[in-house]
């Protein structure tokens, strides 16, 4: 084989792995790019990006803000990264929240408050309907705060 006619295909072959290293940049900094639109850039935008993807997010800031309140949540074990330190309920554990369901409303008021809680956080995707449709629920819980997806009751 020619000499030259080697050099021009290894200079081609360089050439055509330097275009496809570019082509693979560009497609990798246009993905990035769709995904770092996505990210929130203010508080604000944080705040409401995540409001509209945390069930409990809103309790969690009212809770951030009232320091007094220390809650036991149910249903909502997805969430507890977003809540205050210190938020109860579990799937497994001491604070297993099926532990609560099965107790009676004075039981678990008294439950709550033998944990040093007054506050009860629940979501409406589960398990929320069985504890707060029962006849005596109003005379120890207050409703704090209601998102729409989850309640903030107060241990009376």
């Amino acid at each position: 084989m020619n000499i030259r006619y080697q050099l021009w295909l290894d200079n081609k072959a360089e050439k055509i792995k330097q275009l496809t290293s570019v082509v693979i940049l560009l497609m990798t900094l246009l993905y990035c790019g769709h995904l770092l639109k996505n990210i929130p850039g203010t508080q604000q935008a944080r705040d409401s990006f995540l409001k509209n993807r945390i069930h409990s997010y809103e309790i969690g800031l009212f809770l951030k803000k009232h320091p007094e309140y220390r809650s036991v949540q149910i249903g909502l074990e997805s969430d507890v990264y977003y809540l205050p330190r210190g938020t109860l309920g579990e799937v497994f554990g001491p604070y297993r929240y099926q532990d609560f369901l099965k107790l009676s409303t004075p039981e678990l008021s008294n439950k709550i408050k033998a944990l040093h809680a007054n506050s009860l956080i629940l979501s409406n995707k589960r398990n929320s309907q069985s504890i707060t449709s029962r006849s005596d629920f109003k005379d120890y819980f207050k409703l704090l705060l209601d998102t729409g997806d989850a309640q903030l009751y107060l241990v009376k």
